[in-house]
């Protein structure tokens, strides 16, 4: 099994050190134009939980909904 410590990637919301504007560094890779960091199996975990938690709120919020 493999965990995975996405805190240096996505500090969240409640680090104080990238507020005002939350630090992603995934949107730095992508403006710096860094395909080969995109890649990485890190990068790409985080991209594929960040997609799953979006499409879990929307499932849950459209239950709630009817």
């Amino acid at each position: 099994m493999v965990i995975y410590n996405f805190a240096l990637l996505d500090p969240g919301p409640d680090d104080l050190a990238s507020q005002p504007d939350r630090y992603f560094a995934l949107r730095t890779m992508a403006a710096a134009d860094r395909l080969d960091l995109l890649r990485h199996p890190l990068s790409s975990a985080l991209l594929q939980y960040r997609w799953y938690v979006v499409h879990a709120t929307a499932v849950v919020q459209q239950y709630f909904q009817q």
